[in-house]
């Protein structure tokens, strides 16, 4: 695949935009930015900055990372998503809960 790494990041954008039923515009507005610099960043024209990606991914609603996974493994998306629901039902659980999830988890698939 010759796609540029902005061209990749921009089409996963556009995918997480679009699954969400987000305009470029209302996007564009969650992110506190305009637009055509959503359309820019969709098409891989415009070389964005970390902290730029960080504030897209935030008003997407997903993590920072989500947004460089653009392989073309869609039962490996479908997976990472249920395993990220996990870590999030878990996150701000005690250590000791989260041993116990592990230990259930665990037994479960021996």
């Amino acid at each position: 695949m010759n796609d540029s790494v902005s061209q990749l990041i921009g089409a996963r954008v556009r995918s997480i935009r679009k699954s969400k039923g987000l305009t470029q515009e209302q996007l564009a507005e969650l992110a506190s930015t305009s637009h055509s610099y959503i359309g820019d960043l969709e098409r891989g024209e415009r070389n964005v900055t970390l902290q730029s990606l960080e504030k897209v991914s935030e008003a997407l609603g997903v993590n920072f990372f989500e947004l460089f996974n653009y392989g073309e493994f869609p039962e490996v998306e479908k997976k990472n998503s249920t395993i990220r629901k996990i870590i999030e039902l878990l996150m701000d659980k005690e250590d000791a809960d989260i041993e116990k999830a592990f230990n259930v988890l665990n037994a479960l698939f021996k």
